[in-house]
């Protein structure tokens, strides 16, 4: 059986909101993937948009720890 193939992801924008929606879509991806628990790190500015799209994906958040770096590193678990 042959390796999987290498995936290649391709900023075309260093603007913090081009940054910012990736990571969004990132984490809807995982939540979506129907996991138990999904966790990471997650930027501190995205926070408000984190927790509604993860309430209406049946999640709560467990923990959110700021990492000093305008990072947090969150841990959301199925409500």
């Amino acid at each position: 059986m042959s390796a999987p193939p290498d995936v290649f992801i391709t900023y075309l924008d260093q603007s913090d909101s081009f940054a910012l929606g990736v990571e969004f879509g990132e984490f809807l991806s995982a939540l979506g993937a129907g996991y138990e628990a999904v966790g990471g790190h997650f930027s501190a500015r995205l926070e408000a948009q984190l927790l509604v799209a993860a309430s209406r994906l049946g999640y709560v958040r467990e923990t959110w720890t700021e990492r000093g770096d305008g990072s947090c590193l969150g841990r959301f678990r199925r409500s």
